[in-house]
């Protein structure tokens, strides 16, 4: 019996999706279980200010991590991070964080990942997150 040389390796693939859509959200967790599996969220703290479609709630964030789902931050209301002076841009995420930890049961934001609007953000403030 001749075994291969090279066992394949398993593939890898990490998804994130962002901005919090409440329908796409719903529909996604709903595929991703169908499959034993769950899926990973990027949300607003306060999606108030955004007119881009039905963005969901700390209902439904709350609902999705009770049934497995990672739920992370993505920013206050998806104000860009390399616009905006650093200063206020540490109080914005400071008040995302708050926020997460106020409404989004077992929350803990020294074990969270941060999802950057626009996936970028001045390295001084990666620093600061650390």
């Amino acid at each position: 019996m001749q075994l291969p040389s090279a066992m394949p390796q398993p593939v890898r693939v990490a998804m994130i999706f962002d901005d919090g859509f409440a329908n796409s959200d719903r529909k996604i967790a709903d595929i991703f279980e169908s499959h034993g599996l769950r899926a990973t969220f990027a949300v607003l703290a306060d999606a108030s200010e955004r007119s881009l479609g039905s963005h969901g709630n700390w209902a439904l964030w709350n609902e999705l991590h009770a049934r497995g789902h990672h739920v992370l931050p993505h920013g206050w209301n998806h104000d860009d991070l390399v616009e905006k002076p650093i200063e206020p841009a540490k109080a914005s995420l400071l008040r995302c964080f708050d926020a997460f930890t106020d409404n989004l049961r077992g929350f803990d934001r020294a074990a969270t990942l941060f999802c950057p609007p626009n996936n970028s953000m001045y390295p001084e403030l990666c620093d600061w997150l650390l």
